[in-house]
Formats: C-alpha cells, sequence, structure tokens
C-alpha cells in the first residue's frame, strides 16, 4: 500500500504543488498514515505470516526507501512543471 501511494501520490502531488515544504508536509503525512494503517493491519491479520506484529527485517529496511522513492516522484513532477511552463511561454513568445 505504501508503495501504490508514493506511486500515485509522488508525481502528481509534485506536478500541482512543486516541491515545496508544504508538499512535502503532505505527503509524509498521507504516507505515515497508510503505513500505520498497513502495519496495523499486517499485525492483525490472522491470516499473516507473520501475525502478531513480527515484521521481518527487509519490511522496516524497505518502508525508508519507498519512502524516498516517493520523495523522488515528487521532485520530479516539479521538474516536469517547471519545464511545461517554460515550453509554454516560449510558444508563446514564438507564436
Amino acid at each position: 500500500m505504501t508503495l501504490a501511494a508514493s506511486i500515485l501520490l509522488g508525481f502528481p502531488l509534485g506536478l500541482w504543488l512543486m516541491f515545496r515544504r508544504r508538499t512535502q508536509v503532505i505527503f509524509g503525512v498521507v504516507w505515515l498514515a497508510i503505513l500505520a494503517f498497513q502495519t496495523w493491519d499486517l499485525a492483525f491479520d490472522p491470516g499473516a505470516l507473520n501475525r502478531g506484529g513480527e515484521t521481518k527485517w527487509y519490511y522496516w529496511v524497505g518502508q525508508p526507501v519507498i519512502f524516498a522513492v516517493g520523495v523522488t516522484l515528487m521532485w520530479v513532477g516539479s521538474r516536469a512543471r517547471t519545464r511545461l511552463r517554460l515550453r509554454r511561454r516560449s510558444a508563446q513568445v514564438d507564436g
């Protein structure tokens, strides 16, 4: 769930709101809420292999990597917005 949130939220937030502190806080709060729900769901799922909150080490190593992917996508989205804006300005000047 956190990977899907990083991919689905990171780029659009960067594209719409740029790479500002407000955007980073919005992304961080939403991502942490999803992480908390995901961890809670895994801890109390009777069908989970690691029932009772005994998550594997790679779960906690992978989460910061997934968060970094989302932050990188926010940065890429803000760069795309900047390029689109410059392309529109040059088209207006040329046309």
